[in-house]
């Protein structure tokens, strides 16, 4: 049996539950969230150009689509009202960083390309 209320809704779900689940999704968000991707998915390339839709586990083959699809869209399961408070500046961050990461990585896949490095 699987204790986690997203997998098996058998579980119970009460205040403490909800505050540790935001608590933690809270950590995967803004600046942290990058580095938390990277520590947890060390086995996975940092970046892929290769798009997806889906946040699904099976789906994510890169640390950047770790952090710029399936991230984002944790915000919707936060339990708390304060949770999405703190979220959203996160949020906000994480939105530029994006950016700024993809723009860099197509530099350097394409230089990599015009090197004809692999």
């Amino acid at each position: 049996m699987i204790d986690h209320p997203l997998l098996n809704d058998k579980v119970r779900v009460n205040w403490l539950v909800k505050v540790l689940m935001d608590a933690d999704r809270l950590d995967s968000m803004g600046a942290l969230g990058p580095v938390r991707a990277a520590a947890t998915r060390w086995n996975l390339p940092l970046y892929t150009d290769k798009k997806i839709e889906s946040a699904e586990e099976k789906d994510i083959k890169s640390i950047f689509q770790d952090f710029s699809i399936r991230v984002p869209k944790i915000y919707n399961s936060l339990w708390t009202k304060s949770a999405r408070q703190i979220a959203r500046s996160r949020i906000q961050f994480l939105r530029v960083f994006i950016k700024e990461y993809e723009k860099e990585a197509h530099f350097m896949l394409k230089s990599f390309h015009d090197l004809e490095i692999e």
